[in-house]
């Protein structure tokens, strides 16, 4: 092999070397973004039922829109997310419920358009899950972290 070859090669393996580096540093830094929005949840300890009260949609437009709800069963400790946010790694800020007025629930959720006041609204955080109802069948589940309005550190 001659001296231009040798060098060649050389560059493409360190080209190669540096794209799988950062693809690895994105793959990793992705689940940990997940992994922390999982221990997040988990860590509320929110287990309770609520009652939509209204829907306040964003420009008033279908889309993301803030739910207001009152409280029917369980509690919810309101400084539990102000503690866990001082353990953020990976996110400058995760955040569910966006009001400390005691026996109510404030949060964005995408598709607001979907919810009606009477509504009702049932989180584990535990299980992670969140499930609403309607006259009482169920109309909507999803995973209670993917509903954690949040902010990501500049982090690769």
């Amino acid at each position: 092999m001659n001296r231009r070859t040798t060098l060649l090669l050389l560059g493409v393996f360190i080209v190669l070397f540096f794209v799988g580096r950062t693809a690895y540093k994105i793959y990793n830094f992705s689940a940990g973004l997940e992994e922390e929005r999982s221990r997040y949840a988990s860590m509320l300890f929110y287990d309770f039922s609520s009652r939509v009260d209204s829907v306040k949609l964003n420009n008033d437009e279908p889309g993301p829109g803030t739910v207001y709800c009152s409280i029917t069963n369980g509690t919810i400790n309101y400084s539990a997310e102000d503690s866990l946010a001082k353990t953020l790694v990976h996110h400058t800020r995760l955040r569910f419920n966006e009001t400390n007025t005691v026996g109510h629930l404030q949060f964005i959720m995408p598709g607001a358009e979907r919810w009606e006041a009477g509504d009702s609204l049932v989180v584990n955080s535990q299980q992670n899950v969140l499930t609403f109802f309607r006259k009482g069948k169920q109309i909507y589940s999803d995973q209670f972290s993917n509903l954690l309005e949040g902010r990501v550190t500049k982090g690769l």
